[in-house]
C-alpha cells in the first residue's frame, strides 16, 4: 500500500476508493434502483446526475457502515479480514472517547458510500493531520462525483480544524485510483511502505515490554 497525502498549502484532494456491492438486501436493492433510474434516463434522454448529500454518520447508520466496510473488504480480496461488528463500530464512533469519525454519502436519501477518518500528528510540522482510513462508493452509484464530494468535504474539515496534512493509502495495483488522486493534486509517496503488527505477533511484541515501562505511544510518520 502506497501513502498518499495533500499537505497544507498544496492543492486539495482526490476521489474515492472502489468496491463491491453486497450488504443488507434492502440497501443493495435500493442502490440498484438508483442505477436503473440512471440507465433509463441515459437511454431515454439526457441523464440527470443524482445529487450526493454528504453528512456526518449517526448511530442509526452503524449497520450500513459495517455493510459497506465488508463490501470494500470483498473488493480488495480481504473479506476474511473484515471482522467489524455494529457494536464495536458504534463504540469507536460514538463512545465516551471516539476513535474515529465517519461521513455518509446519500443519493435520494439512500446511503451509497462512506468515508471513515481520524486525526494523526506530524512531528515535523508539530500539527495534527487528517487520515482517511477508508472511502467507498457502491458501484451502482458511481459516476456522479460522489467520491470527489466526499474527499472535498474531508479536505474542508482538515482546513477548518487546522490540519497540516490530509493523507490516505492506495493499493499499489489500483493504478486508476492513483491517476485520479494525482489529477486531484495529491502526491503519492513511493518511498514509504506501511508497517503492520497484528494478531499473535502484536501480542508477542507487546509482551516483551518490561513491566516498569511507561505505556508506549504510537509514532506517527512525520
Amino acid at each position: 500500500q502506497l501513502v498518499v497525502h495533500v499537505a497544507h498549502g498544496e492543492p486539495a484532494c482526490e476521489a474515492g476508493a472502489q468496491g463491491r456491492v453486497r450488504g443488507r438486501h434492502v440497501h443493495a436493492a435500493t442502490v440498484e434502483e438508483i442505477g436503473a433510474r440512471r440507465r433509463r434516463a441515459r437511454d431515454n434522454g439526457p441523464m440527470s446526475t443524482p445529487h450526493a448529500h454528504i453528512r456526518l454518520a449517526t448511530r442509526a447508520d452503524v449497520p450500513v457502515v459495517v455493510a459497506l466496510i465488508r463490501e470494500l473488504a470483498e473488493y480488495e480480496g480481504h473479506g476474511h479480514l473484515a471482522t467489524a461488528t455494529p457494536a464495536r463500530l458504534e463504540g469507536s464512533l460514538f463512545g465516551e472517547r471516539p476513535d474515529c469519525e465517519c461521513l455518509i454519502a446519500e443519493h435520494d436519501g439512500v446511503p451509497v458510500g462512506f468515508a471513515l477518518f481520524f486525526h494523526n500528528f506530524s512531528t515535523f510540522l508539530c500539527r495534527k493531520g487528517l487520515y482517511l482510513e477508508d472511502l467507498f462508493v457502491r458501484p451502482a452509484a458511481r459516476g456522479a462525483g460522489t467520491g470527489r464530494r466526499l474527499l472535498e468535504r474531508l479536505a474542508r474539515i482538515a482546513v477548518e480544524r487546522g490540519c497540516g496534512r490530509f493523507e490516505w493509502g492506495v493499493l499499489e495495483w489500483n493504478v486508476g485510483a492513483q491517476a485520479f488522486y494525482r489529477r486531484m493534486g495529491a502526491t503519492i509517496l513511493p518511498d514509504w511502505r506501511v508497517c503492520r503488527v497484528a494478531g499473535d505477533a502484536l501480542q508477542a511484541l507487546g509482551a516483551r515490554a518490561a513491566d516498569g515501562d511507561a505505556p508506549a505511544r504510537t509514532r506517527v510518520r512525520a
